[in-house]
């Protein structure tokens, strides 16, 4: 229910994140409500953060998760780039394909990484192998430092070629620190793990207040069509008084009463029809 407003169903959310359980170390190994509760708070959190979309980060890790586990970030951190990227307007499927291209080209030009990023060639790799995120992010920094030319040689001496790649890789240069820090809100609203229980808890709150509104609502309309009985009824009981007491005999009183009856008759039903209606 708390997803269900990000996707197209409730049904369809939990679907989507249920298949992500598998994809990720940090979650393989929990139960599926455990995977729900931390998983649905990072993107919870991540989603209040920002304009990007629950579904659109879901989208993305759905793409990035397969990425061969040994190179792959944490989900946490994903969950980061994927809220950058689509807040650069950068497709799912183009920012994750592209993402993936980075990391895989990564470990197997390592040496013109490690030049690139003024590293030794041991500590590149054990820095893709170990710490893929803080590899992304150093190469950026890196790259941060050239001017137009200079990154697009440098860029085709790395192999990571083309339209796309440069894209994701320029979002990446120019958010690095935002990248960061919605990394660190999603790390700890998934170690937490209670984003998504506050805004189950709004909701319930929320729908219990509207239910008391609709409720008190119902209560005055009650109210107010008893009134208009009532004080139709009451004019009417002091008349029928009034014309037994000044007429001439019952029978002229009765006759008279009859006519004045079916006149309020007419009137009064249409309020009362109204009002039952309302009850149901």
């Amino acid at each position: 229910q708390v997803l269900a407003g990000d996707f197209d169903s409730t049904e369809q959310a939990v679907e989507m994140l249920a298949k992500l359980r598998g994809e990720f170390k940090e979650t393989k190994n929990l139960d599926m409500a455990e995977h729900l509760r931390r998983t649905g708070s990072a993107l919870k959190e991540i989603n209040a953060d920002g304009p990007a979309s629950t579904k659109g980060i879901t989208d993305f890790l759905k793409r990035a998760g397969t990425i061969p586990n040994v190179l792959k970030p944490a989900i946490q951190e994903l969950i980061g780039y994927g809220a950058v990227f689509e807040e650069a307007n950068i497709s799912a499927e183009l920012s994750a394909t592209n993402f993936s291209k980075i990391i895989t080209v990564g470990s197997t030009n390592t040496a013109a990484f490690a030049k690139q990023m003024k590293l030794s060639k041991d500590a590149t790799t054990d820095l893709i192998n170990t710490k893929p995120n803080e590899f992304v992010l150093k190469l950026a920094e890196s790259l941060s430092k050239l001017k137009g030319s200079d990154l697009a040689q440098t860029m085709k001496n790395l192999k990571l070629e083309g339209g796309e790649v440069y894209s994701v890789m320029g979002v990446i240069i120019d958010n690095i620190e935002k990248i960061r820090t919605k990394q660190k809100l999603a790390n700890q609203a998934y170690d937490d793990g209670t984003r998504i229980q506050r805004n189950f808890n709004e909701i319930n709150k929320d729908q219990a207040a509207q239910i008391d509104k609709t409720a008190k609502a119902w209560d005055i309309v009650k109210t107010k069509m008893v009134s208009i009985v009532a004080l139709l009824a009451g004019p009417l009981l002091q008349w029928t008084a009034g014309m037994a007491k000044q007429a001439d005999s019952v029978t002229t009183a009765y006759t008279k009463q009859s006519q004045q009856l079916k006149d309020v008759h007419k009137n009064v039903i249409p309020l009362v029809s109204e009002y039952k209606k309302l009850q149901e």
